[in-house]
């Protein structure tokens, strides 16, 4: 027993010295998978935006599912159960994200479908009316990124592969006012 709470003790004083906020990961059951892909609606997606540093897309993902890192990307794999997945890759250039793509590994086209859906009519609300050719989807925003506009792109790659798979990438593009 004094090995046990001697080994918690350390447990909680090592948490305690990190410089990152622990952070509660919700419970599969209780987040759609659109949800999950989502995290959260700050940012253009899981709370992230072009332009954001570094250090603040590392608080913004868990440590756990990181499966690479360097100065130039950060790779993050996520397991759903049933066989979904995301994986989101974070591009950067400096010290700023200058691309985001995060890819949704499903089961089914059906799911895909269904969540491609809850992602259409999310951007839509937030952004107005997308571009569409093809099955891709555009819409185009501002962004943290100087004289710069960001383009979501959404695309349901299921039929390329037969099973269901989403792409979103984020990426700037320069804005009018740059152009001129």
């Amino acid at each position: 027993m004094r090995n046990f709470l001697i080994f918690a003790s350390s447990l909680i004083l090592l948490s305690a010295c990190g410089s990152k906020t622990l952070v509660n990961q919700p419970k599969s059951a209780d987040l759609s998978i659109f949800e999950h892909a989502l995290k959260d609606t700050l940012g253009l997606i899981r709370g992230a935006d072009l332009g954001e540093e570094y250090e603040v897309v590392e608080q913004l993902e868990y440590d756990s599912a990181l499966v690479v890192k360097s100065k130039f990307n950060l790779v993050y794999d996520y397991n759903l159960g049933e066989d979904n997945s995301i994986n989101v890759k974070y591009i950067f250039a400096g010290t700023s994200v200058r691309l985001i793509e995060l890819n949704l590994l499903l089961t089914s086209e059906i799911m895909a479908d269904s969540v491609a859906t809850d992602f259409i009519n999310y951007y839509s609300k937030r952004f107005g009316t997308p571009a569409q050719q093809m099955g891709v989807y555009v819409w185009k925003t501002e962004t943290m990124l100087p004289n710069s506009d960001a383009y979501i792109e959404l695309k349901d790659e299921s039929a390329e592969y037969g099973f269901g798979k989403l792409n979103i990438t984020i990426f700037p593009r320069p804005s009018k006012k740059s152009e001129a």
